[in-house]
């Protein structure tokens, strides 16, 4: 057999093969595929194989437009909140460094306080019936109105004793609102204290409606 009638039926061959077997254009794939199919084609390649694979994904990465999640394995909540308490505990000690140290007195030994410094009944007297005076001067009894009064009341002529400024001395003051009916009243207090240096001052107002009683009772603090 001639080699022109050789080259012939092999050409004739590779048509029908074609025919039954058709052959897809390379432009067809996408760079995507066509690039996973040459490393499909070539496993023999070895390192040169995994660098495209490599390129590859990244390339498929920045077409999506998501950028990848990066995490640190070495940093947890736990260790966050201790590097917090850390943190405020050092504040702590810092601001107890730089802070002022406090002042400490000595003790005076005292027991008794000076002639000037004596807690006044005269004086308490007045402002005691000073305050009852016009603040009840125009004040009709009622039951819930007076339960109210008497405790501000209370509190008030405290607060005015203590402007007084007797050192060292510690006030119990008690105000008592009752109806004006003619009945009589009995109001009595008793202590255990020092008579030297402790006193007490009262008073009582009365209107056509109601009576009213005030107590302050001082106790020297040694």
């Amino acid at each position: 057999m001639s080699k022109m009638s050789t080259d012939k039926l092999t050409e004739h061959a590779v048509k029908q093969h074609d025919n039954i077997h058709p052959t897809y254009k390379a432009s067809s794939l996408s760079p995507t595929r066509q690039r996973s199919q040459s490393q499909v084609s070539k496993p023999d390649e070895g390192g040169l194989n995994i660098r495209r694979r490599s390129r590859l994904i990244s390339v498929t990465d920045s077409n999506s437009g998501k950028s990848p999640i990066r995490s640190n394995p070495g940093l947890s909540i736990f260790r966050l909140v201790a590097g917090a308490r850390a943190w405020q505990q050092k504040a702590r000690l810092n601001s107890r460094r730089n802070s002022r140290p406090r002042i400490k007195q000595e003790n005076t030994y005292r027991l008794e306080p000076n002639a000037d410094e004596k807690f006044q009944p005269e004086k308490v007297t007045k402002l005691i019936k000073d305050i009852l005076e016009s603040r009840l001067h125009d004040v009709t009894y009622n039951a819930a109105i007076c339960k109210k009064l008497s405790v501000d009341l209370s509190a008030f002529i405290k607060s005015k004793v203590k402007s007084l400024d007797f050192p060292r001395y510690k006030y119990v003051c008690t105000v008592t609102i009752m109806e004006q009916l003619g009945q009589g009243m009995q109001n009595a207090s008793r202590c255990v204290w020092n008579t030297d240096v402790d006193r007490f001052a009262t008073y009582t107002y009365t209107n056509s409606t109601l009576v009213a009683v005030a107590h302050v009772h001082a106790v020297y603090f040694e």
